[in-house]
């Protein structure tokens, strides 16, 4: 099994921190495809987070009950791994073999990624030129930790499903932000629960992947404990008033700042380090996805204080969704951003 291999009739299964997506599309062209199915089921986060055999056991029925529920037929996946159980880096390596390279890889790996060789799951993409070195390629290697994966996917394979690929979170989100013959440069976020995926991509290929543990329960607790209110009512304020100055006297806005403006940092310095490994490199947009999208005035913010434009990006753009799947999943449908990308996978 391949990390970033997959293809044939397959579902996408994206296990996220409160809920399970399920997506299954169909193409219809280039970089189009219309919805087949599409499921969302609520999960206990202390289910989705624990590795015990009890929290293992209940996290399948919930997938099993995503699916029937979604009217889902096949039994191929492919399972998005979120970004605290993934390692995705880029390194440089002199041109030669796909062989070649594998060899190496195998007993060079330890240099790049934080587990030990023996303990990991690997996989890599060659991604092009080295901005270093043109005699070089630029590929990028990505990691999981074996006994995490191998007990998830004997999970699943215990429902009946056989996975037939796994893939980081970050890159299966890109895949639904950009158009597949993309030309320019753009950075993608997507705001999860926890954490944000950060991904700068030259045309639709990535150069820089990093997760900042920074999400939208980090804005809950900092206006829970600033403004002394519980984290629903907390969550409720970010959603409805986010950045708007003159709501509720302004208070919201105030207590959030000091929390935006440290992610807003965080993105320059991504921009800045991308940038001295590029000469002449200009990030054309910022693609704001998940909870980016949901927090009024939130992209406004951003754009202002990096001086780059910053486009709300619906995951579903290039899917065809009938507008009564259109209409259920209206509450939740920028979460899909993973799930989405997953389904959208394509053999090259």
């Amino acid at each position: 099994m391949r990390i970033f291999k997959g293809m044939g009739d397959y579902f996408a299964l994206d296990i996220g921190t409160k809920a399970i997506r399920v997506v299954q599309l169909t193409p219809q062209g280039d970089d189009s495809w219309s919805l087949l199915h599409a499921g969302y089921m609520a999960v206990d986060p202390k289910i989705i987070a624990s590795d015990s055999d009890e929290s293992r056991k209940k996290l399948g029925q919930a997938i099993k009950s995503a699916v029937v529920q979604a009217g889902i037929s096949a039994t191929n996946c492919v399972i998005g791994i979120e970004s605290s159980r993934s390692f995705v880096t880029m390194i440089q390596l002199p041109r030669m073999t796909d062989s070649e390279r594998s060899s190496i890889l195998k007993y060079q790996a330890d240099k790049y990624i934080p587990i030990p060789v023996d303990d990991a799951k690997i996989d890599w993409v060659v991604l092009g030129d080295s901005p270093d070195n043109p005699q070089q390629d630029e590929v990028m290697l990505a990691s999981v930790t074996q006994d995490y994966i191998e007990g998830l996917v004997d999970m699943i394979d215990s429902l009946g499903f056989n996975v037939i690929a796994v893939e980081p979170n970050s890159i299966s989100m890109l895949r639904a932000a950009l158009a597949a013959n993309s030309t320019s440069t753009n950075m993608v976020i997507n705001v999860g629960e926890r954490s944000t995926d950060v991904v700068i991509a030259i045309g639709s290929s990535p150069r820089l992947v990093r997760t900042l543990p920074i999400g939208l329960q980090s804005f809950v607790r900092t206006i829970s404990q600033g403004l002394n209110v519980k984290d629903d009512q907390a969550q409720q304020f970010l959603l409805k008033f986010g950045l708007e100055k003159t709501r509720l006297d302004g208070q919201v806005y105030s207590t959030l700042i000091p929390a935006i403006d440290g992610f807003v940092s965080d993105l320059k310095k991504s921009v800045s380090f991308l940038e001295s490994r590029y000469s002449n490199l200009k990030i054309d947009s910022i693609l704001a996805m998940g909870f980016a999208a949901t927090i009024p005035l939130f992209s406004e913010y951003i754009s202002d204080n990096t001086g780059i434009p910053v486009q709300i990006t619906n995951p579903w753009q290039k899917v065809r969704v009938p507008d009564s799947e259109r209409a259920s999943m209206a509450a939740v449908e920028y979460e899909y951003a993973t799930a989405v990308g997953l389904a959208q996978r394509v053999e090259k």
